[in-house]
């Protein structure tokens, strides 16, 4: 894209169909392998609501982890999970990518990471969608570009989100291509997140990680 307005096309359709994942992924790393200078690396954001399923919606997660496991040259290439929903069955077969898969980041969706963040701060600490797309959107960009987890996880950190982010933007406006100052190291694991609905407190790993019919069925 190189107009904004071009963004209202992709709208006109309503979401439909199953998760075809495996194959995007292809088409997206072909054309990146086309299309983009051979010495600059790629960031590849999936935003994803279901397992990954062929055209016909019959489940294919073998394929998509060997899709990404053996078919990504991982220091090219960095991804970045944007999940789009809290089902556990939805979301536990990535876990194991953060592991296993070097380069590759999970961001839970927006409910679950506010429930996080008032875990930490107080049941009334604002955090806005617009504090999780910032977040979804430039934190692997940041570690990407100047190799430090400046904010990779929103409850890594006890300082407030808003001041760390303002710092950062300073940083880079004062060191220039020097890149923001280094992030603050916090002794201990972070706290546990609070995932699931309110009333559902399941715990499991904040940055998120199955057969049957997969991916998200007709809308």
């Amino acid at each position: 894209l190189t107009d904004p307005r071009g963004i209202d096309r992709l709208f006109i359709d309503s979401p439909s169909g199953f998760t075809p994942l495996a194959k995007k992924i292809r088409e997206v790393i072909a054309f990146a392998r086309e299309n983009t200078d051979k010495t600059k690396k790629v960031l590849l954001f999936i935003a994803t609501d279901g397992l990954p399923t062929y055209d016909d919606g019959y489940p294919n997660l073998d394929e998509f982890k060997r899709v990404i496991r053996d078919e990504i040259d991982h220091e090219k290439i960095h991804i970045m999970f944007l999940l789009c929903t809290d089902e556990q069955e939805s979301v536990d077969y990535l876990t194991a990518f953060r592991t296993t898969v070097p380069n590759v980041h999970v961001c839970d969706d927006y409910e679950t990471e506010r429930r996080s963040m008032r875990h930490v701060y107080g049941g009334n600490y604002q955090f806005t969608r617009t504090d999780y797309y910032i977040h979804a959107l430039f934190a692997l960009s940041f570690q990407f570009s100047f190799g430090v987890n400046t904010f990779f996880h929103f409850t890594t950190h006890r300082t407030n989100l808003k001041e760390r982010m303002g710092n950062c933007c300073s940083g880079l406006q004062k060191d220039g291509k020097n890149g923001p100052p280094p992030p603050d190291r916090q002794s201990g694991p972070p706290p546990p997140p609070v995932r699931g609905r309110d009333d559902d407190n399941r715990g499991g790993d904040p940055r998120g990680g199955g057969p049957g019919p997969a991916g998200r069925q007709k809308k």
